[in-house]
């Protein structure tokens, strides 16, 4: 559909409207695998480990991985509110949207050239 090929586009380019997170699925939740680095979530504390137990006052489940992403992009500079589950802490973030500009490929010097 036009809809998904909108989508193709938007992920081979390398941009995208969000908060910046890579997500996944474990044990029933929705993890967050890293946030972007430069991206809102990153900005506002989101850590690697974090469960995303509710957006905005849905709680998603790791079967709803693809609509909770899909309600986490949105338009940019408007906000949405993660809560997540680190430890036995509930966290709750809002964050602004914004474009995400994802990296290919990270590089760096290491010691001794």
């Amino acid at each position: 559909s036009q809809k998904d090929f909108a989508a193709l586009n938007e992920q081979g380019s390398g941009k995208f409207i969000g908060v910046g997170i890579q997500v996944g699925t474990k044990d029933g939740s929705i993890i967050v695998i890293a946030p972007i680095d430069g991206g809102p979530a990153k900005e506002a504390g989101i850590q690697s480990g974090d469960i995303i137990y509710m957006v905005d006052d849905k709680i998603y489940a790791d079967k709803d991985i693809d609509a909770a992403v899909t309600y986490m992009r949105g338009e940019a500079g408007k906000p949405v509110t993660i809560t997540v589950k680190r430890g036995t802490e509930e966290l709750a973030f809002t964050i602004i949207r914004r474009e995400i500009t994802v990296a290919p490929i990270k590089s760096e010097i290491l010691p001794d050239n």
